[in-house]
């Protein structure tokens, strides 16, 4: 055992436990994840951002089709989103597809993403990927950045409108309804002190007794509640008046289709203010911005050939294969590792306290320190280590996120091995006061009680 007393020694044993027990880690969590029914299609849908990237740089152009067509992909582009009703393999659907006559594998077995494309789009050099983890898990703004693609708009409000059954106030504007926040109105039958009047501002529209969106007539809310009114407010809080319940559209047989115009019913479905008594300010898409869909999927028979093009689909297929290769050896490295580690962690242990110049046991610094203080800041610093990994672990499985998964789980894997370490410092404090008998007694807590005791002895 004297040859692990150096400090050399020492630090040699935790860095082995720490490293063979992030082995164990993961090769037990890749064994796992290896597991997973959709893994190899999940790998063969990234490089499709890659290939989509490619593309779209040149969308003002011929989407560098020479280029991709050399490549180990099939793919097509649409110009603007796909619906239910979009038939995927209708050749009419596409601008270009280099796939005629081949249907799409199964859905989950092919890249498809709607990209938004402007002037100020910022395309990836993805030519600089040569790592194939590198577009593993990226999101695909990763590659294509369109940063901010709407603007802030005003419209001329044309009328405002009050769903009774819904309870929610909406402005007919631009010919469509934008749903107005809670706190810009109140819908009341007690009157307020509000002086102002806004009903010059909206009369005018009505005409008649009626409000005519689209060719329909819609009655004013007095009609069904003649007491109550509307008041509004700017989004900045102000007061803008009252409107009459003859100038408010009943929109109550409107109902279930208002819904389409709610933003946490509708994700594209913008949220609007009252920017003053005639205005709504609301976002609308950029007029420059153009809607691209992007279909990818590999080409078999090019990968298959022995001269095939070592692209992204190609580099994907090699790490697949070795990791399919390598799964089956895991469970046993996991256990080796662990092993080790056990082996590694008692050794270090046993080596707590001793040292090459001294037959007795030996405390340092941190070992000096109270048990219950050190117990106590190692709890704060694993419970801190802990959370960041747990925000690496939640950030490695949004897709939201703009670096490619394994970069998320790299920084998780280092939380693991600095908590590994605050543990094996706790561990070695506790051994080394046990070994010097004191492990009751280096207790800041039971300091206080016996110093607490002792006063009240002496008051005695």
């Amino acid at each position: 055992m004297e040859r692990f007393y150096s400090r050399k020694a020492k630090i040699l044993l935790a860095i082995a436990c720490i490293l063979f027990a992030t082995c164990c880690l993961i090769s037990t969590i890749s064994y796992h994840i290896l597991g997973i029914y959709d893994f190899r299609n999940r790998v063969n849908t990234d490089p499709g951002k890659a290939y989509a990237t490619l593309a779209l740089s040149k969308y003002d152009s011929d989407f560098n089709a020479d280029l991709l067509n050399g490549m180990n992909c099939y793919y097509g582009i649409i110009d603007g989103n796909v619906t239910e009703d979009t038939d995927l393999n209708d050749a009419g659907t596409y601008l270009y597809r280099n796939f005629d006559g081949i249907s799409l594998p199964k859905e989950g077995e092919y890249y498809e993403h709607t990209y938004t494309i402007n002037d100020n789009t910022d395309f990836k050099n993805v030519d600089t990927l040569d790592d194939p983890l590198a577009i593993f898990g990226a999101d695909p703004s990763f590659y294509i950045d369109t940063g901010v693609a709407i603007d802030t708009v005003n419209y001329d409000i044309d009328g405002i409108g009050y769903d009774t059954v819904g309870g929610k106030a909406y402005v007919y504007a631009n010919k469509r309804f934008y749903l107005l926040r809670s706190g810009e109105y109140e819908y009341t039958d007690k009157g307020k002190s509000v002086k102002e009047s806004v009903d010059g501002i909206y009369g005018p529209a009505w005409g008649t007794d009626t409000f005519n969106i689209d060719g329909v007539e819609y009655d004013p809310i007095s009609k069904s509640a003649p007491d109550y009114n509307l008041y509004l407010k700017s989004m900045n809080g102000d007061e803008l008046g009252r409107l009459s319940g003859d100038y408010v559209i009943d929109l109550s047989p409107l109902h279930g289709t208002l819904k389409e115009y709610d933003p946490c019913n509708a994700l594209e479905t913008p949220f609007s203010d009252l920017k003053d008594s005639s205005k709504i300010q609301t976002v609308a898409e950029k007029v420059d911005n153009k809607h691209y869909t992007f279909i990818c999927f590999p080409n078999e028979a090019k990968l298959s050939a022995k001269d095939h093009v070592n692209d992204y689909y190609a580099k994907i297929q090699k790490f697949v294969s070795v990791s399919y290769a390598v799964r089956p050896f895991l469970p046993v490295m996991s256990i080796i590792a662990l092993i080790i580690a056990i082996v590694c962690f008692v050794l270090f242990m046993r080596a707590a306290g001793h040292t090459i110049h001294s037959e007795e046991i030996v405390d340092g610094p941190i070992e000096k320190l109270p048990i219950d203080l050190a117990l106590l800041v190692t709890i704060i610093l694993e419970y801190i280590f802990f959370e960041i990994a747990l925000n690496f672990y939640a950030t490695a499985l949004n897709m939201g996120m703009t670096l490619p998964v394994y970069t998320w789980a790299l920084g998780a894997v280092v939380m693991f091995m600095l908590s590994m370490a605050v543990g094996l410092l706790f561990c070695s404090t506790v051994a080394v006061n046990y070994k010097l008998h004191r492990l009751h007694k280096n207790n800041l807590l039971a300091k206080l009680l016996l110093k607490f005791e002792l006063k009240s002895r002496i008051k005695e």
